[in-house]
């Protein structure tokens, strides 16, 4: 698949503290790998014009673990992340804002997601604009249920300076949602996290098929 992804951005939110689960997941092996480090490997190489990374907790610790991975990506520390997933995404939009047209925000706890469907996501985004229409925000579908990563237009960067709290994206959804594109995809990935224990035992069991 081709596309030119240059004016395109990428945010990657790994700043969490990771409650529910008691100790960083953007740690735990997966597929082999540190999860940060399989979320950065599938974005690596694509071609976006500039990959932000978004830490917190555990901030030298995921530096640690990147290792080569480290210089393709603009490091962002959020010093409020204990306030919501809000501050994270406020952090990375600052670190990008003026130099893309839009931006795929990327969860650092969805390690299963494909890199062709990131690239799809971005090349609905790119076939709605010559079509004439200017969606806000593109989102994945799976199965008929909503998941991620979200690609969000430059044209709503002022509401999202306006945000608190823990709600991320999701009032910018209701908001909008006349001017949402959703992407109906065959990739479970977009809709399984990694918040609990509980969801690792489950990517545990379905890691083998997960990670092909």
């Amino acid at each position: 698949m081709s596309i030119d992804l240059r004016g395109i951005g990428a945010i990657i939110l790994a700043a969490g503290a990771s409650k529910r689960m008691g100790f960083p997941k953007q740690l735990i092996e997966i597929c082999g790998e540190p999860m940060i480090r399989v979320v950065v490997s599938k974005i690596h190489g694509l071609g976006f014009g500039e990959v932000v990374l978004v830490l917190g907790h555990s901030a030298r610790e995921i530096l640690d673990a990147l290792g080569s991975y480290l210089e393709r990506l603009r490091i962002v520390f959020n010093d409020r992340y204990m306030e919501g997933i809000a501050t994270s995404l406020i952090a990375g939009v600052k670190a990008l804002e003026g130099r893309v047209e839009a931006f795929i925000v990327i969860l650092s706890d969805q390690p299963f997601v494909r890199p062709s469907t990131i690239l799809n996501i971005a090349k609905a985004y790119r076939e709605a604009r010559d079509r004439g229409a200017d969606p806000v925000m593109v989102i994945p579908t799976y199965s008929g249920a909503r998941g991620n990563p979200v690609l969000i237009s430059s044209e709503i960067i002022p509401e999202i300076l306006e945000l608190s709290g823990d709600v991320g994206a999701r009032i910018l959804i209701e908001r909008h949602k006349d001017n949402v594109l959703y992407v109906d995809t065959s990739d479970p990935g977009v809709v399984i996290d990694i918040d609990t224990i509980e969801d690792l035992d489950r990517a545990r069991r379905e890691e083998k098929e997960l990670c092909r």
